[in-house]
């Protein structure tokens, strides 16, 4: 979940909506960064790049530290805690950096990696101000050092776009080659993997049984 993206779209949406005077039942797919129905195909898409000696590498798509810490409501959570995004509080439940964290943690348990075999980054940064870090292109040239097999996921696109096909897949690939990286790979999206078309049926499907509706 993230306030530029789901939150701007759906305010967006009731707002047309308004406009229209049409007032109809809305429900709402709550986020599901360590739902079953979206980890397990995510996880079954990277487990045949992960050979021995292989390092993952989560690349979410970057924010403001800002707008991150907007989501918390009591201001005594995010960015004031040490490894707040790693804890369940009421605090986070609306947090883009912790969501970010759980799905990694939902698939280095279903994979069964350890400490040393994964890392985290964000990208996609732009102007000045604070952004998550650390950024991927700095994580990237650190791990080009490091590591033969840089394998790279990122799991808050389900289809592929300009920040995989482009970013990704090209200037920072050309960034680790350039660092001294030898073999790397980039995992494509879920975009129309069978078992995630299951499992966001399930996801849509569950948001009516339990839904978060918008009056």
């Amino acid at each position: 979940h993230a306030q530029a993206t789901t939150e701007s779209s759906l305010k967006e949406a009731f707002r047309q909506l308004e406009k229209m005077g049409w007032q109809p039942e809305i429900f709402q797919l709550a986020h599901f960064e360590d739902d079953p129905s979206f980890i397990d195909p995510l996880s079954e898409s990277i487990r045949p790049h992960m050979s021995e000696g292989a390092h993952l590498l989560f690349s979410y798509h970057g924010l403001p530290v800002s707008h991150v810490k907007r989501t918390d409501k009591t201001g005594l959570h995010c960015q004031v805690k040490g490894s707040c995004c790693s804890i369940k509080s009421s605090a986070n439940s609306m947090c883009y950096a912790h969501h970010c964290n759980m799905t990694t943690m939902a698939v280095v348990k279903k994979l069964g990696l350890t400490d040393s075999d994964w890392s985290i980054s964000y990208q996609s940064k732009l102007g000045p101000t604070r952004w998550l870090t650390p950024s991927t292109l700095s994580m990237v040239e650190t791990l080009a050092k490091k590591v033969d097999n840089l394998v790279i996921v990122s799991p808050a696109f389900v289809a592929d776009g300009l920040e995989t096909l482009e970013e990704l897949d090209i200037e920072v690939r050309n960034h680790f080659i350039e660092n001294g990286g030898k073999e790397m790979t980039v995992v494509s999206c879920l975009n129309d993997n069978p078992r995630w078309l299951d499992g966001l049926e399930n996801l849509v499907r569950n948001a009516f049984l339990n839904p978060m509706i918008q009056d």
